[in-house]
């Protein structure tokens, strides 16, 4: 039977790209294109791909890959070796066969539009799906232990794995629990704290350093320190040009003067003593606390004056004795009793922070104190009084070599401040371990390890 084979030329438009196809007989021909009008000619056949078709017998086809997009084109196999063009991306290639034979494209109906394959050419997805296929099977995978998971929380479960929690639990072996109710019997809340005992071993003495090392400590020294220098010196200022006034005009400016330098003394003084109250209670009271380092918390302006206040009324009750023989009986005889003072203002003062109010400067329990740690109470003053008695020996040299009107006081004032100051921060120490002694009212509280 005869067979009547026709050449199909397939290409594009120069001007708008549309995709046309003619006979390979009109091959140089010109035409117009029908999308743009635009005018062109039919390519040669070696120039373009080339589509064999047949009458009513169909030729045997070969798949061939594009060697630019990987598309499979199908091509008649007598066109084996000659140039086609990809119907994808329009290149011209020679058609022949790969290493690997690509699988056979499914056969279609001979009333099938697309015999010529010009439609889209289908991609060898086989890695895509397996993918997806793994995708769903790790999503199914997941699904199903939440599931089981969500079994698992049950009650039935839950308390079947309580259960087990619990009898595992009691087979551990677990030591002896001691009891923890905070009753007298068992409870010492002094067993947290620090030992500040009152002592002259090597322990206690590197304890005051220690609080003495401290940054805040030593910036409320300096401070302090400067403040009292001030006020010293603009008192003896005072002093000098009250005393040395004469009458008259010039006398007048002199008293003016004097007056003026008085009243800063003053204010300036107050100023100090607030400050130096503050941290004289802070330090007495945490040390009596049994704390281990100190804490600088910021205080308000009326706590500051109320410390003032707690360290004036026992400064006062101290002294109240002296000034009652000066007054009655005779000032000479108000000096000696003046060291009445020294003595009992340890005792109004820790009574004052006993009893937490300025209006009960006396305490049951810290007049047991004195004679239940009378031995502490002795060292306490001895100790302090004989680092008094040196301040007040170098005060009193100081004096005797500072010249006639006190023309060397403004080289004195200074160190007077520092050891003034440190005077009473090292009291306020002694004075807090004194208060700490006093808080032991059942046995000596363990020393902890490391901790002096």
């Amino acid at each position: 039977m005869s067979r009547l084979v026709m050449e199909i030329l397939k290409f594009a438009c120069k001007s708008c790209n549309a995709q046309l196809q003619a006979s390979a007989s009109a091959a140089g021909d010109s035409f117009t294109c029908p999308h743009c009008e635009h005018a062109m000619r039919v390519p040669q056949p070696d120039a373009v791909g080339v589509i064999r078709s047949g009458g009513r017998d169909k030729e045997a086809t070969e798949a061939v890959v594009c060697p630019l997009c990987n598309t499979r084109v199908t091509v008649q196999a007598t066109d084996l070796g000659k140039r086609v063009m990809c119907p994808d991306c329009e290149t011209a290639f020679v058609a022949k066969l790969s290493a690997k034979k690509l699988p056979p494209k499914p056969k279609t109906d001979l009333a099938d539009d697309d015999g010529y394959s010009l439609k889209d050419s289908v991609h060898d997805d086989t890695a895509a799906k397996e993918m997806a296929a793994r995708y769903f099977q790790e999503a199914e995978r997941r699904s199903k232990e939440e599931r089981e998971r969500h079994n698992l929380s049950d009650k039935p479960y839950q308390k079947m794995a309580e259960d087990r929690a619990l009898a595992a639990h009691d087979d551990e072996p677990h030591p002896e629990k001691k009891r923890e109710s905070l009753t007298p019997e068992d409870y010492d809340p002094r067993s947290t704290r620090v030992r500040y005992p009152i002592s002259l071993s090597a322990e206690a003495i590197a304890t005051d350093f220690k609080f003495f090392a401290d940054v805040q400590f030593l910036s409320r020294w300096i401070v302090t320190s400067l403040g009292m220098a001030v006020v010293q010196y603009m008192a003896i200022n005072a002093v000098i040009m009250g005393s040395g006034a004469k009458v008259g005009v010039s006398g007048f400016g002199a008293y003016f003067n004097s007056f003026v330098l008085s009243a800063l003394t003053v204010v300036v003084g107050a100023i100090v003593m607030v400050f130096l109250a503050s941290a004289f209670m802070n330090i007495s009271t945490s040390i009596a606390s049994g704390v281990a380092n100190l804490e600088w918390p910021e205080t308000p302006a009326f706590e500051r004056i109320m410390e003032t206040i707690f360290f004036v009324i026992a400064l006062m009750l101290a002294i109240l004795p002296a000034g009652l023989v000066s007054a009655l009986v005779s000032p000479y005889l108000g000096v000696p009793v003046g060291g009445l003072s020294f003595l009992l203002f340890p005792y109004f003062y820790l009574s004052l922070l006993d009893s937490g109010t300025p209006l009960i400067p006396f305490s049951a329990s810290i007049l047991a104190a004195v004679g239940r740690k009378l031995h502490k109470w002795i060292l306490f003053y001895i100790v302090t009084g004989a680092v008094l008695a040196v301040i007040l020996v170098l005060g009193g040299i100081a004096y005797y070599f500072s010249g006639e009107e006190y023309e060397y006081v403004k080289y004195i004032v200074l160190p007077a401040g520092v050891l003034t100051t440190g005077y009473l921060l090292f009291y306020a120490i002694w004075l807090g371990k004194l208060g700490w002694e006093c808080s032991q009212d059942v046995g000596e509280t363990p020393e902890k390890p490391g901790v002096v």
